[in-house]
């Protein structure tokens, strides 16, 4: 009878576990006496294009009550040279790296400093985050947490 018990608990335990583990979390924030639910996703790009062997990039998603914001930046990428970041596909926003090989794209200061009005998508555990230069997508990476 106790085996069956903690047989049971162990594997409710597993289950709480695994469901926990497949991104649909989402990290909540008391704020004001009432919460707010707040999604986090990050993308590490780094698969990509052989004769980018050396380019880092990564992507940050954050969605609350009050909006969206995504950025992304990249290291060690081709001197000045435009990058467009895409997420499934479909283009967030473009920008030049500087004469280091580094840049960043960030929704909130395309809206605020360049009144650049960005489509962001609602980003999804598993959606694919690219880099690309001209037709070519040079990294890539999927969202996690």
């Amino acid at each position: 009878m106790i085996n069956r018990k903690i047989l049971a608990i162990s594997a409710l335990a597993i289950l709480a576990v695994s469901v926990l583990s497949t991104g649909a979390i989402h990290e909540a924030k008391a704020s004001g006496g009432g919460g707010i639910s707040t999604i986090v996703y990050k993308a590490d790009l780094t698969i990509g294009y052989a004769n980018y062997g050396v380019m880092k990039g990564q992507s940050n998603y954050k969605e609350d009550s009050t909006g969206q914001r995504i950025t992304a930046q990249v290291s060690n990428a081709p001197t000045n040279t435009l990058l467009t970041f895409k997420v499934n596909g479909v283009v967030v926003g473009t920008f030049t790296t500087d004469a280091s090989g580094s840049g960043k794209y960030d929704s909130a200061t395309a809206m605020t400093y360049y009144e650049q009005q960005t489509g962001i998508p609602h980003v999804h555990f598993g959606d694919l985050a690219e880099f690309y230069i001209g037709d070519t997508s040079v990294r890539s990476g999927t969202y996690h947490l």
